[in-house]
């Protein structure tokens, strides 16, 4: 078996050796392609053919400050904490639960002694609109007005208080996101006397869904929306639901109430099926299958997206996989 597992960690090495030179390639390619297509666009728009007599290849070349430069940009650092899943953290910083959470850089940074901003790389977004739905919102606005993490370039700011030893108190990054700068924050410049734009403008229209924080209350998820329904069967689950709240940093049963239970819904897991007649919420690889009628949610089924089958044969590689048949085990 040891004999395998060294086989397996050799043969991830040298693809994975492979695929970061294969991928350096490529990016150089990229630019070149890149450097070349805005060179055409020029050429284009200035009417140069390159098949006339009086060709001039240098006099039709674009200005080399008009060629867009691409950068490639290297994390200084990278967090660790115990924040896994986007579901553990708060929408913003120094908000609910996350309010005393610590947050440690590796390596570490010289932080300045009180709070800093961060700027860092959504690693894990690949998509993204040009307009979208904030959890607030009625309407579509531009991505742009919004806080959306999924972006063309994926790189998003934050803050945090800096502890005594150099370590991060509320930051809401998730375990392992590349830091790519750190910059004090300085009220005297950085608290503007701003404006919120179409979110002030919503607000007194009525279109924008009243919301509140509460960074009081320990376990909160940092906003609080009316309550309009109620779960009445949770109990029910309460073995699975307990299962599931070993296995994650919040507690599950207050963001099941959180998520069911208030307008809007914090999460965007939310999926319709069979019409409107049931829908699913995600926390981590568990899901929960509910029905809404009138103003009563009934819970239907708490199930693991991951099967028992896939779940064995990965475990080797994935850790929690551990978690998945430990569910199969107790429950199935």
């Amino acid at each position: 078996m040891q004999d395998q597992t060294s086989m397996f960690n050799n043969y991830v090495l040298y693809h994975t050796n492979n695929y970061f030179a294969l991928r350096e390639k490529i990016d150089t390619l990229e630019t070149i392609i890149a450097v070349e297509q805005q060179k055409l666009i020029f050429m284009k728009k200035h009417k140069k053919n390159p098949t006339d007599a009086n060709f001039n290849p240098k006099a039709s070349q674009p200005p080399q400050t008009l060629i867009q430069t691409f950068y490639k940009i290297s994390p200084l650092s990278h967090t660790e904490n115990c924040i896994n899943k986007k579901f553990e953290a708060t929408r913003q910083p120094l908000l609910g639960h996350l309010a005393d959470s610590r947050t440690t850089l590796r390596p570490p940074l010289q932080l300045p002694s009180t709070y800093a901003l961060f700027q860092f790389h959504f690693d894990r977004n690949f998509t993204y609109r040009n307009s979208t739905l904030a959890p607030r919102q009625t309407r579509r606005v531009g991505l742009f007005s919004t806080r959306a993490p999924h972006r063309p370039n994926p790189i998003g700011l934050s803050i945090g208080r800096v502890g005594p030893n150099q370590d991060i108190i509320g930051l809401d990054l998730l375990n392992d996101t590349p830091v790519i700068s750190a910059t004090a924050y300085i009220t005297a410049f950085d608290k503007a006397d701003a404006k919120g734009g179409w979110m002030q403008n919503d607000g007194v229209t009525g279109s924008l869904l009243p919301l509140h924080y509460d960074d009081g209350v320990k376990g909160s998820f940092g906003e609080v929306f009316e309550r309009v329904k109620k779960v009445v069967n949770l109990e029910q689950f309460a073995e699975k639901i307990e299962f599931i709240n070993s296995k994650t940093l919040i507690d599950v049963k207050q963001y099941i109430v959180e998520q069911l239970e208030r307008v809007p819904a914090l999460s965007r897991t939310h999926k319709k099926i069979d019409g409107d007649q049931l829908k699913v919420i995600a926390i981590g690889l568990f899901r929960l299958l509910y029905a809404i009628k009138n103003d009563e949610i009934t819970l239907q089924k708490v199930y693991c997206s991951v099967d028992r089958e896939t779940a064995a044969r990965e475990a080797e590689i994935d850790p929690e996989m551990a978690g998945v048949l430990a569910w199969y085990a107790a429950f199935e």
